[in-house]
């Protein structure tokens, strides 16, 4: 064969290998487009997945803000509740304390009622008035019972004096005043006794 021949074949050979090789990179490079557009598909997918989740969470998280302020609202009802319920009890209790008090005070003056102390005595107005004085005249009390019993001691002693006079004067009168007889010659009679004697 001729050269020429033989230069063209190797020419159309190398075409068309160029054809092929371009062949399969052009199927190759459509390969990769389809793989890349199913890729993105799949992305778009997630993303919408995303996005419903991110809405569900967000919805999560207002419902969760909202109970958490619901609560914090209710603790802070809780709080205030529980302070005007305590302010409510002293009001109770002060008030009970003014009523004890009244009640006590009317008892005092009431003298139709006796009034038990705290150690346990009974006192009505009168003592009770009687017992406060008594610590501020205690000293007072103290000098009067004394001067009283030297006062019953004098009076003792002034009655034994009396008494024993009395005695001997009687006696003396008995010695010295004569025994006659009565009207029916008894000694012994009641004439004498009869007659007021002075003492």
């Amino acid at each position: 064969m001729k050269p020429v021949i033989w230069i063209i074949l190797i020419i159309v050979l190398l075409v068309a290998i160029a054809l092929l090789a371009m062949v399969g990179r052009s199927r190759q490079v459509e390969a990769r487009r389809g793989e890349a557009a199913d890729l993105r598909a799949e992305a778009e997918v997630r993303e919408r997945e995303r996005l419903e989740r991110d809405a569900a969470a967000a919805e999560a998280q207002a419902r969760a803000d909202q109970a958490r302020a619901e609560a914090e609202a209710q603790q802070a009802r809780a709080a205030q509740l529980e302070t005007e319920a305590q302010r409510r009890a002293e009001d109770a209790a002060q008030a009970g304390a003014q009523r004890d008090e009244h009640l006590r005070r009317a008892d005092e003056r009431d003298p139709d009622v006796d009034v038990v102390e705290a150690d346990g005595r009974t006192l009505d107005a009168d003592s009770e008035k009687g017992d406060r004085e008594v610590p501020e005249d205690r000293q007072a009390a103290e000098d009067r019972e004394v001067a009283e019993d030297r006062e019953v001691s004098e009076d003792r002693e002034v009655g034994d004096r009396e008494v024993a006079e009395d005695r001997e004067v009687a006696g003396d009168r008995e010695v010295t005043e004569p025994h006659t007889p009565d009207r029916d010659g008894d000694p012994d009679g009641t004439e004498a006794d009869d007659r007021p004697r002075q003492v």
